[in-house]
């Protein structure tokens, strides 16, 4: 599904999943500088999701926010 090309602003202009939509929103903000408080408020979630999104970005890349995270 993710070639080369793709990209974490294509994915969240394409996905259907609002979650998908969520978690790259969470990623681009934090990539373009805004801190943890300004992007758990514009997308309204708590500052530990945001930061856990950010981490399984980091570990795992575009594939990591594609995958179902279960508590």
């Amino acid at each position: 599904m993710l070639t080369n090309n793709f990209n974490i602003y294509e994915l969240n202009r394409t996905t259907k999943s609002v979650s998908c939509y969520y978690r790259t929103k969470i990623v681009i903000m934090h990539l373009e500088g805004a801190s943890t408080e300004e992007i758990a408020k514009s997308v309204g979630v708590g500052a530990k999701t945001v930061r856990r999104w950010i981490a399984v970005f980091r570990e795992k890349g575009l594939k990591g926010l594609l995958e179902s995270v279960k508590r």
